[in-house]
């Protein structure tokens, strides 16, 4: 039996969908872009999958396919978190039965098993684990005799070179890469749902993917658009200042938090209902432990009203109960009547644990069972899956949010959610935000899906940024602002007769579809060392496909133009008010100039583009 057969075949029954989902998705990655390995080079490449849609089955079964193929060394990188490689180890160690795996306190088992099965050992991204890791590898003889598969669980952290910037490298970067670099050759693959970083390395980078293999999420996975669509009903709005009262020092908890913790029982009593023995409830309302033990402290205070208030029979309490369930009855069927629901809400909400996890207080399992409400802030990213999760209560905010990072922090979505039931309470700022974050996460995907890494240009809302900058060489990033008029200061006489059939060489303004737009971009051409970036904006406008800011392109062609080389301005007042009365569309302008000598030119015609892409959110990419 092979070793891919042997990783399936430890899945339910009930799982067929998602093993058969896996065997694709694995043979796909394997014909497109690993079969041609030689075995004497190191390649890198990014496993993209989105927010707990299943990566780690995924990266298993990548693991149990090159172990087919000839592998025998595997290391498995996880974030430098006792819990989570703790996680990934143990499910490692469940699953992959024909492999050797080791802990990395267990060198005597890899010394004494050698290769004779493939070998798996599963570490923290850690300076001192990996130094000794490393160490072992070279004692043996392994660094320079087997090649070597490396998986990196969650690549964008920790791994990236956080130096970049000032021409140096960082521990992590420098370990992980030595211990690559010290194989005879190697396969490394990044694994995250937020690539954004790894995307937007430079091309001299070590760590610059050289291709993207895409996990599609099986077909009841809830994810962005089920969340943050224009059309969801999950998110409910709460007041824009009640994060003050939030994190105010009384007990007294803000209105759309009651609301929220009220929802969570009255989904709890259904899940309840339905034989389900957990559901979670999630608050995120800064990163400041203190802030935690605030927000701690007001549900508490609200569990223990609520208590008082069932042990009076309070009507009003039990008006406020029927406001939640007439809520949830409005997106979930089948709801038990408010009545017998009420009476199950009485005993469970004894039942309740209110837990906080951060630095100072971290909870393995305990949400594993139970209703549970969980505070706290990065400890509830990366990584960490929280079963039954049907109710979020988001209040964070960021100066300059970070598009991976608050993306991160979804920990809502996934496959073990009755839709219905689900619900994010959050300000109108940051509904908007995750709309935005949305919007830009799909045309990422899209991209990756069809046209690889190697051209791509990442939508970023006005006031975030991509991704945390000190990973990212600043000198090879572009960014393109929407709404600002870009054009070629040098533009040279290329394509013109097919120019001239394609714009009709004619006075005119209409819509056309993005893809003749860049049809149109690409005939246009200008002298070396222009900094006008035409490749940038085709990318862009790229991006812009199938993405809610699709609305075509404005065309204004304007011809028999008479402009002096090397102005600096190209638009004539009125063209540059019509394009910037497009606001949210993209816009080009194709000036035909005459080209005369005295005016600098070369005595030919040429076209000149100015593009304006939709305002509100800049365009990111590489050189």
């Amino acid at each position: 039996m092979s070793h891919l057969d042997s990783y399936i075949n430890r899945f339910p029954s009930e799982s067929r969908e998602i093993s058969a989902a896996i065997t694709q998705s694995v043979n796909s990655l394997w014909d497109r872009y690993l079969f041609e390995f030689n075995y004497n080079s190191h390649l890198i490449g990014l496993l993209f999958g989105q927010v707990q849609s299943g990566k780690t089955s995924h990266l298993l079964g990548v693991i149990s396919k090159a172990a087919d193929e000839g592998f025998k060394l595997f290391i498995l990188l996880t974030t430098d978190n006792v819990s989570l490689q703790r996680q990934t180890l143990e499910r490692a160690l469940y699953t992959l039965d024909s492999f050797n795996v080791c802990d990395e306190t267990d060198d005597m088992r890899f010394r004494v098993g050698g290769i004779r099965k493939p070998v798996l050992i599963v570490l923290k991204k850690n300076q001192s684990v990996l130094r000794t890791w490393t160490s072992h590898l070279a004692s043996l003889g392994f660094s320079n005799r087997e090649p070597l598969f490396i998986v990196d669980d969650e690549g964008d952290a920790a791994t990236l070179n956080t130096l970049i910037n000032v021409n140096d490298q960082s521990r992590i970067n420098s370990l992980v890469n030595g211990m690559r670099s010290a194989a005879p050759s190697s396969v490394f693959l990044s694994v995250t749902a937020t690539p954004q970083a790894l995307i937007l390395q430079t091309r001299d980078s070590i760590m610059r993917p050289s291709f993207a293999h895409l996990i599609e999420p099986g077909a009841s996975y809830l994810g962005g658009e089920f969340f943050y669509g224009e059309d969801s009903r999950c998110p409910h709005v709460i007041n824009e200042a009640e994060r003050r009262e939030l994190l105010s020092p009384d007990d007294v908890p803000p209105e759309g938090l009651r609301k929220a913790i009220l929802s969570f029982l009255m989904s709890s009593v259904h899940r309840h209902i339905l034989g389900s023995s957990v559901t979670n409830m999630l608050i995120h309302p800064s990163l400041r432990i203190r802030d935690h033990s605030r927000v701690e402290a007001k549900v508490k205070a609200f569990l223990k009203n609520i208590a008082n208030d069932l042990e009076h029979n309070s009507q009003n309490f039990k008006h406020v109960a029927l406001d939640a369930w007439n809520d949830l009855n409005t997106t979930q069927t089948g709801l038990t009547s408010f009545e017998e629901s009420f009476d199950r809400f009485k005993r469970l909400v004894t039942t309740v644990k209110v837990l906080v996890i951060n630095s100072n207080s971290l909870h393995t399992s305990e949400y594993e069972n139970g209703l549970n409400i969980i505070i706290g802030g990065n400890s509830l990213g990366r990584g960490l899956t929280f079963p039954g999760l049907h109710t979020v209560y988001y209040s964070r905010t960021a100066k300059t949010p970070q598009a991976d990072t608050f993306w991160q922090h979804s920990r809502m979505f996934g496959y073990d959610r009755i839709p219905g039931l689900c619900r994010v309470y959050l300000p109108p700022s940051l509904l908007h935000l995750f709309r935005e974050l949305n919007e830009a996460n799909q045309s990422m995907v899209k991209i990756l899906r069809t046209g690889g890494i190697d051209h791509i240009s990442l939508l970023s809302p006005q006031g975030t940024r991509p991704t945390r900058p000190n990973v990212v060489r600043t000198k090879g990033q572009v960014v393109l602002i929407g709404g600002v008029n870009y054009f070629p200061q040098f533009p040279i006489s290329s394509n013109v007769e097919q120019l001239d059939r394609l714009l009709d060489i004619d006075n005119k303004e209409t819509l056309m579809s993005l893809e003749e737009s860049v049809n149109i971009l690409r005939l246009t051409a200008q002298e070396n060392g222009d900094s006008f970036e035409k490749q940038t904006c085709i990318d862009a406008v790229d991006a812009l496909g199938g993405s809610k800011y699709d609305k075509g392109c404005r065309l204004i062609v304007r011809t028999n133009r008479s402009i002096s080389k090397g102005t600096g301005t190209l638009l004539s007042p009125d063209d540059r008010a019509l394009s910037n009365s497009y606001e949210n569309e993209l816009a080009l302008t194709m000036y035909r100039l005459n080209g005369e000598t005295d005016k600098g030119w070369r005595g030919k015609p040429l076209w000149v583009p100015n593009i304006k892409l939709p305002a509100g959110r800049n365009y990111c990419s590489t050189e």
